[in-house]
């Protein structure tokens, strides 16, 4: 009787014993420091890149900060403007008899207007 598997794979004879298989001492360990090199740079790059980034989100934030503290200069300085413009206060006169004077008291209820639209607290 022969089974399915003894047809498929048959069995020869034995060989005579031989030398043992592998690798020689040397390259086992050549295998091993590759390896490990591998391994350390994989490492390295880990921590490298986890630095830059850390550095990059540094510097944006620091960007970010001086953009903010600029952004708030020059709201202050606009404030300052536009509060000296509402302050400022057009010549008297009949508009109905002078239109200049008309021309003259619609500008300043506009620019009066400015200051608190842009979120000025208070005006000098």
């Amino acid at each position: 009787m022969s089974s399915e598997a003894d047809e498929r794979f048959p069995v020869g004879p034995r060989g005579a014993p031989g030398e043992r298989g592998g690798l020689s001492r040397l390259q086992g360990r050549a295998i091993v420091v590759l390896f490990l090199i591998a391994v350390l740079l994989g490492v390295g790059n880990l921590f490298w890149t986890a630095h830059e980034t850390n550095r990059a989100t540094s510097a944006q934030h620091a960007e970010q900060a001086a953009q903010q503290r600029a952004g708030e200069l020059i709201e202050q300085k606009l404030c300052t403007t536009f509060g000296k413009l509402s302050a400022e206060k057009p010549p008297p006169g009949n508009p109905l008899t002078n239109p200049a004077r008309a021309y003259d008291q619609g500008q300043h209820a506009i620019l009066a207007q400015v200051a608190p639209d842009i979120g000025c607290r208070r005006t000098p």
